[in-house]
């Protein structure tokens, strides 16, 4: 493959998602072991997800990526919108039409290619956060820590999210 994998990537532990925004598309990396690469299927489904909580004022956002429609190839990358280069990365996923999905252990292994099917809803979620009060990074965090003892793991993330209502 001609993609050169960011060293962002490499720096990660296996079993990893790492969202990479460039000039004006995001790419989505995982990292992976070579032993976790055998468990995609050749024809391998890609299903994104991005939930959105609202805790005490704070907007939890995070990009849950789910390959083979398989508990164990599920993965969040955690978005703080009050951010301004989270924000941005909202921005750019709103309007990008497809999504590039790579699989790398140190290099890129497979390459997949989705419709993204979540323009509308980060444009939705962009708005919101607009209209609201900043929050801190400390606050963020502690909205993240209660959310992640609701939903310790990514899978868990995955299916208990299936069911929120938009964020107003």
């Amino acid at each position: 493959m001609n993609v050169k994998v960011p060293k962002s990537v490499l720096d990660k532990r296996p079993g990893s998602l790492i969202v990479v925004p460039n000039e004006c598309t995001v790419s989505l990396y995982i990292r992976e072991s070579d032993w976790g690469l055998r468990n995609y299927p050749r024809q391998c489904p890609v299903d994104l997800r991005l939930p959105v909580w609202d805790y005490e004022g704070v907007l939890l956002v995070v990009l849950i990526v789910r390959l083979a429609r398989q508990d164990i190839s599920t993965f969040e990358w955690w978005i703080n919108a009050a951010e301004p280069n989270e924000l941005r990365l909202l921005q750019t996923l709103s309007t990008q039409e497809r999504m590039d999905v790579f699989v790398v252990t140190n290099q890129v292994e497979r390459s997949l290619r989705t419709v993204n099917s979540l323009c509308e809803q980060t444009a939705h979620v962009v708005r919101v956060v607009r209209t609201r009060k900043a929050w801190t990074r400390r606050e963020f965090a502690h909205a993240r820590e209660r959310i992640d003892r609701l939903y310790p793991t990514s899978h868990a993330l995955w299916w208990g999210s299936r069911d929120l209502k938009p964020v107003r």
